[in-house]
């Protein structure tokens, strides 16, 4: 009997999660789909029984989980881990504290049968008491706009598509990066990458927690992983030839980004020299700089790293 090879492998990293991993994998649970997908759990390390709950979760549902466990190497290479041994036509990931409507599968089944490189669709940001549907800032519905979305930096996440393994065989998320790796890897992804298609569903659900709504914590070694990203996106301009307009989304994003990033810095009580010495040893700060704006918030941002009014920044600039 010939083996039939699934339509889509659904990746899921696992590092102390034993509190929402099980819901997780619920969601996914999909009978009339059997055979069709696999999910696909990597226990990066867990200490807190996150592995053993992994293989009860492989028991009870054997013929669509299975199991891998490594040492605790960070949720790139946890993601790189499933990649390398999925069977799926497509590959999707999904975080082990979230979870995925009751029609993710059979739409995601659905969509394969376009034969897009990579698919797109909305997701629902979750926290108690209030859901909204969040959909990107530039309609993916074919890969010149698929380019340019990600060029904004708006749309990093891995959760929200669905990617070609055929075209993953050089593509994998950076090691040694612990920020924009996501971006890095929907841009080696989109550089090979010949189309695209968009849905225009919300089947995956981000819940914001306690953790996840307070403020992630910026050092100033962090400006390094803010140099490849500017990189990453300038060399991924040159190598799809999008021109000045793709040189100048990606400034003006990565602008945004640094802003906000000063901003941070400043309110964690950084002294105003040390970020400027930071942010001065990105090699091509200024170029950022001196990108054209769009809006008056961009002028702003162009302001808070021109006359470096972080202390100001700090109370106007939210972002991430």
């Amino acid at each position: 009997m010939s083996y039939l090879a699934p339509a889509i492998s659904i990746i899921v990293p696992v590092y102390e999660a034993k509190s929402t991993l099980e819901r997780c994998v619920n969601s996914l649970i999909d009978e009339e789909f059997t055979g069709q997908y696999e999910i696909i759990l990597v226990d990066d390390g867990s200490r807190d029984g996150s592995g053993v709950l992994c293989d009860a979760l492989r028991q009870r549902y054997p013929s669509l989980v299975h199991v891998v466990h490594q040492e605790n190497v960070g949720v790139s290479a946890a993601r790189n881990a499933g990649i390398d041994i999925a069977a799926g036509t497509y590959l999707s990931f999904v975080d082990s504290d979230d979870y995925v409507t009751s029609d993710f599968v059979r739409i995601c089944a659905s969509m394969t049968r376009s034969d897009s490189d990579i698919i797109f669709f909305d997701y629902v940001r979750e926290r108690p008491g209030i859901r909204h549907i969040v959909k990107p800032p530039v309609i993916p519905n074919d890969l010149e706009s698929a380019r340019l979305l990600a060029l904004t930096c708006e749309s990093n996440s891995p959760c929200t598509k669905l990617y070609k393994r055929a075209l993953c065989k050089g593509v994998r998320f950076p090691l040694g990066q612990s920020l924009g790796e996501d971006l890095i890897f929907n841009l080696r992804f989109l550089a090979v990458a010949s189309s695209a298609a968009y849905i225009p569903d919300a089947m995956y659900v981000y819940v914001e927690n306690d953790g996840s709504r307070t403020e992630s914590e910026a050092c100033l070694q962090d400006v390094r992983e803010y140099e490849l990203m500017l990189q990453g996106l300038l060399d991924f301009c040159s190598t799809c030839r999008l021109g000045n307009q793709g040189r100048d989304l990606a400034l003006s994003s990565m602008r945004r980004v640094i802003a906000n990033y000063a901003a941070r810095l400043r309110r964690q009580g950084f002294d105003k020299l040390k970020i400027a010495r930071a942010l001065g040893s990105i090699e091509r700060i200024q170029d950022v700089i001196d990108a054209p704006t769009v809006g008056w918030k961009d002028v702003f941002r162009r302001a808070v790293l021109s006359h470096r009014l972080y202390s100001l920044a700090s109370f106007a600039l939210k972002g991430k």
